[in-house]
């Protein structure tokens, strides 16, 4: 006769199968940030993370299975799925940070239109210090580095728009009163990027 688990033992499954599809979502997510995203999405995107885990972990489940029993079972199928979402989700982020599969299909011969808004696609590919003009809508211009220390975002719940944690003037030279500069996505027309060379080169020739 089939033991059935008990209820704890239930609880404990359902968490195994769903810990490990939020980890790997959360991870990806702070690789590559996708935004617009509503609740079923997320919640169908953890079940097919954890499903991928799951499968990927399947043999090493067994082994468990084999050599530890009772508290130490779950310890090891917990510690697993843990490290299994971390692995998964820095796979999927760094597919989606560097686009890779867009890229594949393309020299398919099939261009696929990225599900991210062109926005949080440009700034999600950012590695490197970029040297930014941002036009407003009323003309005016703002000039700034876009660093480690700097932010993007398009969701307005979390404040959208740009934080530049250096300001420049329009040749270029810092302005070294100010702590930064955070501009509103509504108010912005355009932003231009630089490479970090190219900015620092107008600088020297403003001189």
């Amino acid at each position: 006769m089939i033991e059935l688990p008990t209820s704890l033992e239930a609880v404990i499954c359902i968490a195994l199968f769903v810990v490990p599809g939020y980890i790997a979502l959360s991870v990806s997510n702070m690789l590559a940030p996708r935004f617009g995203t509503d609740s079923l999405q997320n919640i169908l995107r953890c079940f097919a993370y954890s499903l991928v885990v799951c499968a990927m972990l399947s043999w090493l489940f067994a082994i468990i299975n084999e050599h530890l029993n009772g508290v130490w079972f779950w310890c090891g199928c917990t510690t697993a799925v843990m490290f299994g979402g971390i692995i998964v989700g820095i796979a999927i982020g760094l597919i989606r940070k560097k686009n890779l599969f867009r890229r594949a299909m393309v020299k398919a011969g099939n261009n696929v239109n990225s599900t991210t808004s062109p926005w949080d696609f440009k700034f999600s590919q950012i590695n490197d210090a970029k040297w930014i003009k941002a036009t407003l809508n009323d003309g005016r211009e703002i000039f700034g580095l876009y660093s480690n220390d700097s932010d993007a975002s398009s969701v307005a719940d979390v404040g959208a728009g740009i934080y530049l944690e250096k300001t420049y003037n329009e040749s270029w030279q810092e302005i070294a009163s100010t702590d930064g500069v955070f501009i509103p996505y509504s108010s912005i027309s355009t932003v231009e990027f630089f490479n970090e060379e190219a900015g620092e080169e107008n600088a020297a020739q403003s001189e």
